[in-house]
């Protein structure tokens, strides 16, 4: 059941909008304040969703409240605005966790009555792989006319060799780019007792999907335990990241990925075992640095080594033959992480010769650079 505390905060804003939001309509053609008043609200556990003819958004009075994404809206556009962009030249909104694309909507909305006629939008959910939101994609193109192209992942969007990498460098070099990451997984410090807090210091925190599927992680974790309760762990763990964007932290845990050099990062728990985990895969995957750096030594143009989470995996694979062997038991699981492919995609984009913004809303807060 709903927090009835919660559900009742977000029913009540949009009573109380025009409290808050009292100034003229934006445009004669579209008013914020008549299309809140066409949405509906339906309750969820830990919020609620508004929607609008099939198109979605999150909302919760710390995270992601009706007034602050209003407010996030009205500054993301009169930020556009004041780049000073030829209306006519094409305008590519890269959105992360874009979901039901109602934030979207409203956005192309207002930029269109702005004047901008060619916005192209690429909208990364994983979501978008099992066709959960096929209906808000179709309702968004007819309310809309904006180009639209969708992936389930950064890396389908970014890597040319998923096949649409070739769109992500003409994006990022026909134009100006907007990076959007709009209420990700989150959760409100303030409500964190003093003993939360320090329970938590020293865990990773992880927010994203789950997956089984390769080409839709940016990460591999391994978990690890002290007995053969690694698999109940799993399977729990398993469970609760699964199908939905969520927030958690955990020890006993490192989170291994491919930066845009194509070099492993790493991030573990605060703990023995973790450190000693980390020390001998970092070993292994220096060792395969190395021999894809041989690989490609004489290569024509600029080829660097690139690691992939396919080498990953074979390295953590090995961590079990190594002397002396573990005292822990660990398992593999792949994700699909929300920092690791923002970090991506900023990093891609930062490296154009276009104008470029990137502009977030997280915890009710808006953020621009």
């Amino acid at each position: 059941m709903p927090d009835p505390l919660l559900t009742g905060h977000v029913l009540g804003e949009a009573a109380c909008l025009h409290a808050v939001d009292d100034g003229p309509p934006e445009t004669p053609r579209f008013s914020l304040d008549h299309f809140i008043l066409k949405t509906y609200v339906q309750p969820c556990r830990y919020g609620a969703y508004r929607f609008y003819h099939g198109m979605r958004w999150f909302e919760h009075a710390d995270t992601a409240s009706l007034s602050a994404r209003i407010h996030f809206t009205r500054c993301l556009v009169d930020r556009i605005i004041a780049m000073d962009l030829p209306r006519q030249q094409p305008l590519t909104l890269i959105s992360l966790g874009a979901g039901g694309l109602l934030a979207e909507y409203v956005i192309s909305r207002l930029l269109t009555d702005k004047g901008f006629t060619h916005l192209r939008w690429r909208c990364i959910d994983v979501m978008y792989a099992h066709e959960d939101f096929a209906d808000a994609i179709r309702v968004f193109r007819e309310c809309t006319g904006s180009c639209i192209e969708t992936f389930s992942t950064e890396r389908a969007y970014l890597d040319p060799m998923a096949g649409a990498g070739a769109w992500a460098a003409g994006d990022r070099d026909d134009g100006a780019a907007i990076v959007l990451s709009m209420a990700p997984p989150a959760i409100a410090m303030k409500d964190l007792t003093p003993s939360q807090e320090k329970q938590l210091a020293g865990q990773v925190c992880m927010r994203g999907h789950i997956t089984e599927e390769l080409e839709e992680a940016n990460c591999v974790n391994i978990i690890f335990a002290l007995n053969n309760n690694i698999d109940s762990y799993y399977q729990e763990l398993t469970a609760v990241l699964k199908g939905s964007n969520k927030l958690i932290w955990l020890n006993c845990i490192l989170k291994c990925s491919v930066n845009d050099q194509g070099h492993y990062d790493m991030v573990s728990s605060a703990d023995t075992y973790a450190d000693v985990i980390y020390n001998r895969l970092t070993t292994q995957l220096h060792q395969l640095w190395k021999s894809a750096r041989l690989r490609t030594a004489g290569a024509p143009g600029d080829a660097v080594p690139v690691l992939s989470l396919s080498q990953i995996i074979i390295a953590a694979g090995l961590l079990r033959t190594r002397w002396p062997p573990l005292r822990v038991i660990h398992k593999l699981f792949l994700f699909n992480d929300y920092d690791i492919a923002l970090s991506g995609l900023r990093a891609f984009f930062r490296d154009g010769s276009r104008s470029t913004l990137f502009a977030s809303f997280e915890n009710n807060t808006a953020e621009f650079a």
